[in-house]
C-alpha cells in the first residue's frame, strides 16, 4: 500500500508546478499557482474566523450546547486531514489541520473546565 502511494506521490509532483512562498516549497495544479493562493488567502480567513471564536470561548466557557463526542470527533478528523496533508507534501494542508487540531484540543479543554466548574448541563 505505502509503495503504491509513494509511486503515486512521484507521478503527481513530476506534473505539478512549483513556487516558493514564505521559503516553502508548494506544489499546484494551476501554472499560475491560482489554486494554492486561494488556498491560502481561505487559510488565513479561516483561521482568523477560528481563533476570534476560540478567545470567546476562552473568557465565557459557554459550552452548554456543545457535545463532547462531537468535538472529540472534530479533533481526531482534524488530525487526520494534518495527515493527509503531510502524506500529500501540501504543506499549507498540514499546517492549517494542525492549527484546528490543536483548537479543537482547546475546545475539548474548555468543555472539560466548564463541566468541572458546573457551567454546563
Amino acid at each position: 500500500m505505502f509503495q503504491f502511494l509513494n509511486i503515486y506521490n512521484q507521478c503527481i509532483y513530476y506534473t505539478m508546478h512549483k513556487i516558493k512562498i514564505f521559503g516553502i516549497t508548494y506544489y499546484c495544479s494551476l501554472p499560475s499557482c491560482l489554486d494554492e493562493y486561494l488556498g491560502i488567502t481561505a487559510i488565513v480567513i479561516g483561521l482568523i474566523g477560528f481563533f476570534v471564536q476560540l478567545g470567546k470561548t476562552a473568557k465565557s466557557l459557554n459550552v452548554s450546547s456543545w457535545s463532547i463526542y462531537a468535538l472529540i470527533l472534530v479533533g481526531i478528523s482534524e488530525a487526520l486531514f494534518c495527515i493527509q496533508g503531510i502524506l500529500k507534501k501540501s504543506w499549507s494542508i498540514a499546517a492549517t489541520r494542525f492549527c484546528t487540531f490543536l483548537g479543537a484540543c482547546l475546545y475539548i479543554y474548555f468543555w472539560v473546565v466548564a463541566t468541572l466548574k458546573g457551567k454546563t448541563k
